[in-house]
């Protein structure tokens, strides 16, 4: 199953097709979560073609991805292009929550010593 996930990842990426990316999430949510999902997700946080945006951190979170740190950070403070403003603010929370959760030096860098 992993094997066919992250090649379906690769493809929602290549392919900039969204409702496959959103699939693809969900299907690895439900039947666990290839290892390198978070080093591919962390390439297109910054794109504005998709919507996942907020299932990338809880990916990040789950894995526990360290090297996520500068992703998380840009995404909450970044302004993504949704139709409802209420996302921007859930977003960076949900951000400030993962870096928490990865609780390293890196996040201390960002987040201030109370980590």
């Amino acid at each position: 199953m992993n094997i066919f996930l992250s090649a379906e990842l690769a493809y929602s990426i290549s392919a900039r097709d969204q409702k496959n990316l959103e699939n693809c999430i969900s299907m690895a949510l439900i039947c666990g979560l290839p290892h390198d999902f978070s080093v591919a997700l962390c390439q297109i946080m910054k794109d504005e073609w998709h919507l996942s945006h907020e299932d990338i951190v809880t990916i990040i979170e789950i894995q526990k991805y360290i090297e996520g740190v500068d992703c998380l950070y840009d995404a909450a403070i970044r302004e993504y292009p949704y139709p409802i403003s209420d996302e921007f603010s859930a977003l960076g929370i949900k951000c400030v929550y993962a870096l928490k959760t990865l609780g390293n030096p890196s996040t201390r860098r960002w987040m201030g010593t109370g980590v």
